[in-house]
Formats: structure tokens, C-alpha cells, sequence
């Protein structure tokens, strides 16, 4: 009785574990994209940054 009771919570609380490890996994993935996709976008802007300003304006 109780052995089988415990037997189950062990298996849902395994499962969560695995789940949380895996959605961790995708969490990690996610931000090291987020933080190239910001490195990116620092290095274009200081690219723009670089270039002589124009003093044509078209209109």
C-alpha cells in the first residue's frame, strides 16, 4: 500500500525533475541567443556610429 504510494510520488517527482532540467536546458539556449542577437545589434550600431555623418538631407 504505502510502498506503492511512495513508488508513484518517486516517478512524478522524477518526471518533473526531468522536465525542469530539460526546460532549463531550453531556457539557457534561449538567452545565450538573445545575448548574441544584442551583441550583434551592439556591433552594428557602433558601425553606424563610425560612418561620416552626411549633411545631405533627402526629403
Amino acid at each position: 500500500g504505502i510502498n506503492k504510494i511512495r513508488t508513484k510520488k518517486n516517478e512524478l517527482l522524477f518526471a518533473e525533475i526531468e522536465y525542469m532540467q530539460k526546460r532549463e536546458m531550453e531556457l539557457q539556449n534561449d538567452n545565450m541567443y538573445l545575448r548574441n542577437k544584442i551583441a550583434e545589434n551592439e556591433r552594428a550600431q557602433q558601425q553606424m556610429n563610425m560612418l561620416p555623418p552626411t549633411t545631405e538631407y533627402v526629403v
